[in-house]
Parts: C-alpha cells; sequence; structure tokens
C-alpha cells in the first residue's frame, strides 16, 4: 500500500512538472498578448491614441489583461450566440471605459 502511494505521488510530480511556469515562454505570451490588445485599442478607441492619453490606454490594457480578458477571448466569446452581451458584462466591471468606449471595444 506504501508502494502504492508513493508511486501514485510520484506520477502527480512528473505530471506537475509540465505546468510549472517557465518564465521564458510565459514573458514570450505575456508580450505578445499585450501587443495585440494595445492594438485592438488603436484600432477602436484612437482617442486615446494620442501622447497625452497614452498612460490611460496603458492602464486600461494592462487592466484588461489582469482580469484575463485578452483580445483572443474577447473575439471568441463576442462570435458565440450572445457573446456580445457577455463581452459587455466583462467590459463593465472597468469603470475607466465609457459606455461608448465599451461598446467600440465590443464591436472591434
Amino acid at each position: 500500500m506504501l508502494a502504492e502511494a508513493q508511486k501514485s505521488v510520484l506520477e502527480v510530480v512528473q505530471d506537475d512538472r509540465k505546468y510549472v511556469h517557465n518564465g521564458a515562454d510565459s514573458d514570450l505570451s505575456e508580450a505578445k498578448d499585450e501587443k495585440e490588445m494595445l492594438l485592438l485599442l488603436d484600432a477602436a478607441l484612437p482617442e486615446l491614441n494620442s501622447d497625452h492619453t497614452r498612460s490611460r490606454k496603458d492602464a486600461l490594457s494592462t487592466s484588461l489583461l489582469r482580469n484575463g480578458l485578452t483580445v483572443e477571448r474577447l473575439k471568441a466569446a463576442a462570435s458565440i450566440s450572445n457573446g456580445m452581451q457577455l463581452v459587455d458584462g466583462k467590459l463593465a466591471a472597468h469603470p475607466e471605459l465609457t459606455q461608448g468606449q465599451a461598446l467600440a471595444l465590443t464591436t472591434s
């Protein structure tokens, strides 16, 4: 029984190694997500493209990404039935967005 338990624990530990945070891969993925989000914000919210609103755009990008709202997820949600309401509901949690800006992001 002890041997079986040890075997099970070792299998779990070996499986966990597959999901260990790898800094380099994670950093590349985060950089890609950030670039995609900034491109979406540039296209959907051109009023944030000036030099004096750059910090606001960066903060918005960071806020959305920290909440798991990547461009890929936003597009996937928007493509499903009633997905627009889902995306709109998630964006409503970001008070820095006006209703018009949330609408622009939802339809981009």
